[in-house]
């Protein structure tokens, strides 16, 4: 991708969020839509930086992008709160990192679920199993999460797979920290954020792989199955 491409997404983005909470909506929050600001713990006081989020996935911007639509009132959610930077300490060291999917794979696997549902789209699997910690243990750590949104946070964050990403567990937000450089030069400090789909570690993904059948065929010898070509 690129600064220009993620910028496209994110104006996108905030148009959809503050369409989402339309003010005609009856107990709609207007101002969690388009590009809120909020103070990040390690900036200078009185410093904004910039946020957008639907409340399932979101991103924040160390420097504001341009030509996003901006909402009716300023720091609607105290995103602060919701960043990796702000969990204790301890808790933040037993998040473990995992590298983001290709992009073109997450993109072309909804595609095809969606050609697949046409017509009846409430029949979609919008799930993508995200991490899955096999260590043996006798608790299945993972973390599921919307295709959809995953596809929409990887265009906001300018991520086109390889990325390290931060999960703790099934219920646990996924974070995202990079460094993203502009045309100017300079480098925009963008952090986002995905909530996970509450789904049991059995449920059936898109990126799952398929599970291995034995065919039996019973009757059969072995001598049936000999080449005999050479005879």
């Amino acid at each position: 991708m690129s600064y220009k491409t993620m910028c496209k997404a994110a104006v996108k983005f905030a148009k959809n969020c503050y369409a989402d909470n339309n003010l005609s909506v009856t107990g709609a929050r207007p101002g969690i839509g388009g590009a809120n600001y909020y103070h990040h713990p390690e900036d200078p006081d009185g410093a904004l930086r910039q946020y957008i989020t639907n409340g399932y996935y979101g991103v924040s911007y160390s420097i504001p992008l341009p030509d996003l639509m901006e909402a009716d009132k300023k720091s609607a959610v105290p995103y602060d709160k919701m960043l990796f930077i702000s969990k204790p300490e301890e808790i933040r060291d037993a998040y473990k990192a995992f590298q983001l999917p290709e992009y073109d794979e997450v993109k072309e696997a909804w595609k095809k679920e969606k050609k697949r549902c046409v017509g009846h789209p409430e029949n979609r699997n919008r799930c993508w199993r995200l991490a899955d910690d096999k260590n043996g243990s006798a608790v299945h750590n993972y973390v599921i999460v919307d295709v959809e949104y995953l596809i929409g946070l990887m265009e906001i964050t300018d991520c086109t797979g390889g990325e390290v990403a931060y999960w703790l567990n099934a219920v646990s937000p996924v974070y995202i920290h990079r460094m993203v450089e502009m045309p100017n030069g300079q480098f925009c400090d963008v952090d986002g954020i995905i909530l996970p789909i509450r789904a049991d570690g059995n449920k059936k993904c898109l990126n799952d792989k398929p599970e291995t059948k034995m065919t039996f065929l019973w009757g059969k010898t072995a001598s049936d199955f000999v080449d005999q070509s050479c005879n």
